[in-house]
């Protein structure tokens, strides 16, 4: 029992290596991932049997049930011949390879790649420096996010289908009318490539696992659509010896207040309802965390990584219910008790402190009401609030606000966008006091307070 799986390579036999082709010719058994491959007429009339895997596209519309029972009739014919050869365009990126290890004695034998051979047809202006190339066969390219900062190579754009979704995704990030090369397919005899619009991409005639096509890098002020790496560069370059000099000379400190007004802003925009304005604004506050990120990177404390490396941790860590279901775990009943963990709190009142002072006060009050609600009754925080052994006049307005907090959640009412809304309200009726007094030629601060009745008692009865 023995099984061979190597490339053809992606062209006709003039491009099997010399182990390869020995392999072939050798075997008891060769088994084809396709018929539609240029080496198949030498093989049919060279080696002693051979048999494709073609007739599994038909009967399967799942591709991991599909290579499940590729993968088994591969290792049921090792059981049948003394020597079998598995054959496909490039074994290295082929699917079945996982499969295959570990079940047989295994040689593996790599040929000329796709890659390699769609590279070598480029057009001599797509010839550019090839550093970071990026090279994915079709059905992989979904599960990526493909960067314009880098050429991308596609291989095996074999349907149709196939290539109006990645003509789709890729739209999203690179121009639609941008020059592309697209290689057409060697079975048909057409060997030639030829540059075409991303917006045709599938509008081609011809698609199977020999088709491909070449995206070469956007430079960045090229560039229609961009991505955070993208504001990360013009950030760095900002910041950099021959960029803005307000932006070199911030730091932490300096920019806390546009942190908080941007993402005010950005809450401005979700109360508007207006979806093109809110991501205008939240791109301001992706602005903000890139600056932060940056001033941390050029002082050696944190980087854009960490900031990221630190929410995903602590998202993963939150939701084990969702990453970790195998553990059973109620994650709506965890919750505070996980925040506890992360934020190293061993007691309750460290619990409590551990809302940060920074917060707007409203919105503090009822993130410390609701923590301490967690283990104390109603009745307990009322008590606590209405401190007898401070008298003073500050301490007793600020304990019937926070009283009001309490109220507030009570009837599960936001206290913040309440207080918000009766003072959007105030300067509404303010305004409609005004134009009043203006109508008849005054001004409310010429008005004396027996006047000021009069238009108020007016307001009231409308």
């Amino acid at each position: 029992m023995k099984l061979t799986a190597l490339s053809l390579g992606p062209e006709n036999a003039k491009l099997l290596t010399d182990t390869a082709r020995e392999a072939l010719l050798n075997s008891d058994l060769v088994i084809l991932r396709t018929e539609r491959h240029p080496c198949v007429p030498y093989l049919r009339e060279c080696c002693r049997q051979v048999e494709s895997l073609d007739a599994f596209y038909e009967e399967y519309d799942d591709f991991d049930e599909m290579h499940g029972a590729m993968a088994a009739r591969i290792l049921k014919a090792c059981e049948e011949y003394a020597s079998v050869v598995y054959a496909c365009a490039d074994i290295l990126s082929d699917a079945l390879l996982p499969r295959l290890s570990g079940k047989v004695p295994l040689t593996v034998l790599p040929g000329i790649s796709q890659t390699d051979f769609l590279l070598s047809r480029l057009p001599d202006a797509f010839r550019r420096d090839p550093e970071g190339l990026l090279s994915v066969p079709a059905t992989a390219v979904p599960h990526l996010r493909p960067d314009p900062d880098i050429p991308l190579l596609v291989s095996e754009l074999n349907s149709r289908t196939l290539a109006g979704d990645i003509k789709i995704l890729l739209s999203d990030l690179y121009p639609d009318d941008m020059e592309i090369v697209f290689f057409s397919s060697s079975v048909s005899g057409d060997a030639a490539s030829r540059i075409i619009p991303l917006y045709d991409l599938d509008r081609q005639e011809v698609y199977d696992h020999t088709t491909g096509c070449f995206l070469p890098a956007v430079p960045l002020l090229e560039k229609e659509r961009f991505s955070v790496s993208d504001l990360e560069e013009i950030m760095e370059r900002l910041r950099g010896e021959d960029g803005c000099s307000w932006d070199r000379a911030q730091t932490h400190e300096t920019l806390r207040k546009y942190l908080l007004e941007e993402a005010y802003e950005a809450c401005g925009a979700i109360d508007e309802g207006d979806d093109d304005h809110l991501f205008e604004e939240l791109g301001d506050v992706l602005l903000q965390i890139v600056f932060h990120a940056s001033i941390g990177k050029s002082q050696g404390s944190f980087s854009m990584t960490d900031v990221a490396t630190a929410i995903c941790r602590k998202m993963i860590h939150r939701h084990p219910h969702v990453f970790h279901p195998e553990e059973h775990i109620d994650g709506v009943q965890n919750w505070d008790r996980l925040k506890q963990e992360e934020q190293n709190a061993g007691t309750q009142a460290e619990y409590l402190g551990g809302v940060s002072p920074a917060l707007p006060q409203l919105i503090r009050a009822e993130k410390v009401q609701s923590r301490a609600a967690k283990v104390l009754p109603r009745r307990f925080l009322d008590t606590m609030i209405c401190d007898t052994d401070v008298g003073d006049e500050e301490h007793a307005i600020g304990a019937m606000l926070f009283s009001q907090v309490l109220v507030c959640r009570e009837r599960q009412l936001d206290a913040e966008d309440l207080l918000r809304k009766t003072i959007d309200r105030f300067i509404e009726r303010f305004e409609s006091l005004e134009s009043r007094v203006r109508m008849d030629g005054k001004r409310l601060e010429d008005l004396t307070d027996g006047e000021l009745d009069v238009y108020l008692a007016t307001a009231s009865e409308k």
